[in-house]
């Protein structure tokens, strides 16, 4: 069962799945699926898992670089949301998008070859009924298997150190984007200036995704390097920020099933 509430989130058999919306502002939610140009240079290919209303597929599919999506969505009623609502509708005739209806993982099994600059998940809570399945220190070698050499992974942790700590497990290379985990082969820095252009270059249905005025103060996100926490979730950190908090969370397993079994 899908609905949507007067705010515009969105509710995927009762828990929160989102927010149709795609506008960027200073301090919003909505930096995190910006960020990618933050700390590469190129993003051309990139597969998300998990569409739901169809947010952040849509800043994706139209980022300035992309010239290929494929979104990999479980359940067929997102399609019916998406073409009724007018912030995301374009989505399903965009030529840059390959929607299939499946499940993640198994997609990633069938097509063993396909490589990705990017691999975006805004996962589901970390305690839902086989959000295991996507958290997984196993999931997540199968998504490392799949990217470009210096591809990156973003998935959201929803605030459990568990998720974040089996990122660090699997990836050299790791930095946390509000709830977020971003990760990499490769290594990340983020670079003011290479997003800055990007974000000034970025157009949705024609229309710029952030007022001009804005942009410097979206960008002092930069300066908020410190670790996430409950109310003040709007930083990002570097690895050893996560080590030092995280380091001793147990990670997450196919086997002990995460939050959902304990």
């Amino acid at each position: 069962m899908i609905t949507v509430d007067t705010s515009n989130a969105v509710y995927g058999n009762g828990a929160y799945d989102g927010v149709i919306g795609t506008k960027l502002e200073p301090k919003s939610w909505l930096v995190r699926p910006y960020f990618l140009s933050a700390v590469r240079d190129r993003i051309e290919n990139v597969l998300v898992i998990g569409v739901a209303g169809g947010s952040w597929t849509q800043i994706l599919v139209n980022h300035p670089q992309v010239k290929k999506v494929t979104a990999i969505e479980l359940s067929h009623g997102y399609l019916d949301l998406i073409r009724s609502r007018p912030e995301v509708a374009s989505l399903l005739t965009n030529p840059k998008l390959e929607l299939v209806i499946d499940d993640g993982r198994r997609w990633l099994r069938q097509h063993p070859d396909a490589k990705f600059d990017a691999v975006v998940m805004n996962t589901t809570h970390h305690w839902r009924e086989f959000a295991s399945a996507l958290l997984s220190r196993e999931f997540l070698t199968e998504v490392r298997a799949h990217l470009t050499p210096d591809g990156i992974a973003f998935w959201n942790c929803t605030e459990s150190p568990r998720a974040a700590r089996t990122g660090m497990e699997v990836f050299p290379h790791t930095m946390m984007v509000m709830n977020h985990c971003l990760a990499s082969n490769a290594p990340l820095e983020p670079n003011r200036d290479r997003w800055k252009k990007i974000l000034a270059d970025y157009r949705i249905d024609g229309q710029p995704v952030i007022a001009a005025d804005q942009i410097e103060a979206t960008l002092d996100f930069l300066t908020q390097e410190a670790l996430p926490e409950p109310g003040h979730m709007s930083r990002w950190c570097r690895r050893e920020a996560m080590q030092a908090a995280w380091g001793d969370a147990r990670i997450i397993t196919d086997d002990n099933l995460g939050h959902e079994y304990r």
